[in-house]
């Protein structure tokens, strides 16, 4: 009935298309900064200065299994580093998923968002600090747009 082109055209569209990013998030950020007391010293001696480069990239992606009920899985990247002195650049990383609960219908209704995650900052590649993270986080719209 259909050509093996057709077969082969429809393949190559299926596997070379891109993925849909529904309700995906994507955000990051790169600064290049000034310093004139890095140490944040008093004495005239201990101040130095550097300059240095900062750059962030996160990740989130919801999930809606329900009326009122959503699923956040988001992602960080980060690095700063510093131009002249050593030992102070500084690399993290983390992940973290909550689950958001309304508790009532409409614009207006207050929400409960628990979060547990790992994140981790590195000052140098050979010593990492992880701890976990748990807040748990309620609020109210005051107005639709919040």
């Amino acid at each position: 009935m259909y050509s093996r082109l057709t077969y082969i055209i429809l393949l190559l569209t299926l596997l070379l298309a891109n993925p849909a990013v529904a309700n995906m998030e994507f955000d990051g950020n790169a600064s290049y900064s000034f310093n004139d007391n890095v140490s944040n010293a008093v004495s005239d001696n201990d101040i130095f200065e550097d300059s240095l480069v900062t750059a962030n990239f996160n990740a989130a992606k919801l999930w809606i299994p329900g009326a009122g009920k959503s699923l956040l899985l988001s992602g960080h990247l980060g690095a700063e580093k510093y131009n002249d002195s050593t030992g102070l650049d500084r690399y993290s990383y983390g992940a973290s998923l909550a689950y958001i609960q309304r508790l009532g219908l409409g614009a207006y209704a207050a929400r409960i968002k628990p979060v547990f995650g790992p994140s981790t900052a590195t000052s140098t590649p050979t010593c990492a600090t992880a701890c976990c993270i748990a807040p748990v986080s309620a609020w109210k719209n005051v107005s639709p747009r919040n």
